[in-house]
């Protein structure tokens, strides 16, 4: 039990782990944000609770689509790139699709 204790205390004061904690905090909070605000943004614009379920519904469709297969590739590639890539085309969508963050509704 003790050695569990030393293990986390270690763990916590690692700076490598700190900065990981951090940038997957901050990158699952804008995350549930987007998936909280969009079918509320819709709802507001449209008043439609049909626009609004299929919003929701496409919003986790990828997830069921690709995730088992993204699952499987993820294993046999280098996991920091991955992730990084990953956070890094979360920040160009908006901008791909013409609506930058902060722009005007």
């Amino acid at each position: 039990m003790a050695a569990e204790a030393t293990r986390s205390t270690r763990l916590r004061d690692d700076a490598d782990f700190r900065r990981y904690w951090w940038a997957r905090t901050l990158s699952t909070t804008g995350t549930v944000i987007t998936l909280i605000a969009l079918p509320v943004l819709v709802y507001r614009l449209s008043g439609s609770a049909f626009l609004t379920a299929l919003v929701s519904a496409l919003e986790a469709a990828p997830y069921v689509i690709f995730g088992l297969f993204a699952g499987a590739l993820s294993d046999r590639w280098n996991r920091r790139l991955l992730m990084v890539n990953a956070d890094g085309s979360h920040r160009l969508t908006p901008w791909c699709t013409g609506r930058p963050p902060l722009s005007r509704a």
